[in-house]
C-alpha cells in the first residue's frame, strides 16, 4: 500500500469516527473542523485521550439515562471560600489548577458554576457509598474552558434530603484504566 493510500484510509476513518463523536459530543465538544480533529489526534494525545473519555461517559448516559444527576446545588462558598480564596491552601491549589487549565477564577467563576450544572445531565453518576450524611456520588465529566482545552472534573456529590449537593470539585487525571473499563460504580 502507498503513502498516499495508507493516507486516504487514514483521513477516511478518522472522518467516521469524527462525525460518530459529533453526533454524541456536539461540535462545541470537538475541533470545529475534521483537518483540526485530525491534528489533534496525532498532535496531542491527551486532548484526544480526553475527548474519547467524553465520548465514552456520554454514551453510558445514552445507555442509560436514569443514571444522572439533573440537577446539583452548589454553595457559593464553593467558589469564593474554597477554590478561590488566597487563604484556603487546601482549596486554593485545586482552583489554580482550574484557572490554569481551563481559565476559570475568582472573577469568572459564576461561568465555571453554569457550565457545570449544565453538563451534569451528561454524565453517569457513580455510587461510592452512604455515610451518616447520606450517599456518595461521584461524577466524572469532561469540559472545554476559556483557554479551548479540555478537563477531566471529578465532583464529589452527597444526597441529602432528595437533593445532590457538590462536596467537592476538582481536576483528575484521566487513568488508562477509565478507557477501557465499562461498568465501574454503575448502579
Amino acid at each position: 500500500m502507498s503513502n498516499e493510500t495508507l493516507l486516504q484510509v487514514v483521513e477516511s476513518d478518522d472522518i467516521k469516527e469524527y462525525m460518530k463523536y459529533l453526533l454524541v459530543l456536539g461540535k462545541e465538544n470537538l475541533p470545529n473542523t475534521i483537518e483540526k480533529w485530525i491534528y489533534l489526534k496525532y498532535t496531542n494525545v491527551n486532548e484526544y485521550r480526553l475527548i474519547k473519555y467524553n465520548y465514552k461517559l456520554r454514551n453510558k448516559v445514552i445507555n442509560n439515562p436514569k443514571n444522572v444527576i439533573s440537577e446539583i446545588i452548589v454553595a457559593k462558598e464553593k467558589y469564593d471560600r474554597y477554590l478561590f480564596n488566597k487563604n484556603n491552601k487546601k482549596g486554593l491549589i485545586k482552583g489554580e489548577l482550574i484557572t490554569k487549565v481551563l481559565g476559570y477564577d475568582k472573577f469568572n467563576y459564576m461561568e465555571f458554576d453554569k457550565k457545570i450544572k449544565d453538563n451534569i445531565k451528561y454524565f453517569p453518576k457513580l455510587y461510592k457509598g452512604k455515610d451518616k450524611y447520606g450517599e456518595i456520588y461521584e461524577v466524572n465529566m469532561v469540559l472545554k474552558g476559556l483557554k479551548n482545552r479540555f478537563a477531566k472534573i471529578t465532583i464529589g456529590v452527597r444526597y441529602i434530603n432528595n437533593k445532590y449537593i457538590l462536596s467537592s470539585i476538582y481536576i483528575n487525571r484521566l487513568k488508562e484504566s477509565e478507557l477501557n473499563n465499562d461498568n465501574q460504580g454503575i448502579r
